[in-house]
């Protein structure tokens, strides 16, 4: 399993959880990492009201995994 820590950063320097939420269900929110365990495609959106300018996926427990992120916004 792949455990990805969703992290924004105003200056690139000091980094929070940002706040984000599946794109079947937008309005559900959460700072939780997310936990891969089998090849797929997820489709995450991030709150609007929380600020970032820098983002970076900090990647936990990896085993020989690729992970392709595309960040629109």
């Amino acid at each position: 399993a792949l455990t990805v820590h969703v992290l924004g950063s105003m200056d690139a320097i000091d980094y929070y959880m940002v706040p984000y939420a599946e794109l079947v269900d937008p309005t559900n929110l959460t700072t939780d990492p997310i936990t891969i365990n089998s090849a797929g495609v997820a489709h995450h959106v991030m709150w609007e009201d929380c600020p970032w300018r820098y983002m970076k996926l900090n990647l936990v427990g990896n085993n020989n995994v690729t992970l392709t992120a595309t960040v629109s916004v």
